[in-house]
């Protein structure tokens, strides 16, 4: 078992990386995450969609959802 393996084998030590940044929980790739709200590639528009110019990563659709709401 290498270094890193030892250290994402911990618990507390994957919650510490997690809290400082070196461990993200989100995917590095675009639409590999549920869409739970309804979203459209296009330019936005005040209604109940989502839009994005491209497909969106798993943060990004996550923070539009927040945006959206306000």
């Amino acid at each position: 078992m290498n270094f890193k393996q030892k250290l994402f084998s911990s618990m507390f030590m994957r919650n510490m990386l997690a809290s400082f940044g070196s461990r993200s929980a989100y995917s590095q790739a675009t639409g590999s995450f549920v869409p739970y709200f309804q979203y459209k590639i296009g330019i936005y528009q005040a209604d109940q969609y989502l839009y994005f110019p491209k497909e969106p990563f798993p943060l990004r659709y996550k923070n539009e959802i927040f945006n959206k709401l306000d």
